[in-house]
């Protein structure tokens, strides 16, 4: 069995890093990255011919997060792993514009081989791991 950071070097996975101003998401997500998450992955909102929902649900099959606060932002950083359906380019190109159209923030989307090294550190240790909060279906793989 591959340990998780070997899992997530694979092609399909992706890191996504957004960076808040604390006055923005306490104000749009009630200080919550779960808000944030359920927003962007379970929302009915429609945007490009297709519910935010469904495009999160249709193109990514597990994935996990963590978040931290430095100075006066929140950074998240999530790891998704793609279905593999469509072009990853064009996959983290509307994403990217998804998250933008929630808030208008820089994104950063690479991948996860340009993981920092606190992740690195985090996601080699079994305590570390518990910093990240599991999503999709994650649960049932037990990757975390």
């Amino acid at each position: 069995m591959k340990s998780i950071i070997e899992s997530i070097t694979d092609k399909d996975w992706i890191l996504v890093e957004i960076r808040m101003k604390l006055t923005t998401f306490s104000k749009q997500f009630n200080s919550s990255v779960s808000n944030f998450y359920r927003t962007l992955s379970n929302s009915p909102r429609s945007f490009l011919n297709s519910t935010y929902r469904h495009f999160f649900k249709s193109n990514f099959c597990e994935g996990f997060y963590r978040h931290s606060i430095q100075e006066n932002d929140v950074l998240m950083v999530f790891f998704l792993k793609s279905t593999g359906i469509n072009d990853l380019d064009k996959l983290t190109r509307e994403l990217s514009l998804r998250i933008k159209k929630l808030v208008l923030i820089p994104v950063n989307i690479s991948s996860t081989k340009s993981m920092s090294e606190t992740d690195k550190i985090l996601l080699s240790s079994k305590n570390g791991v518990k910093n990240y909060r599991k999503i999709l279906s994650t649960y049932q793989k037990g990757r975390i």
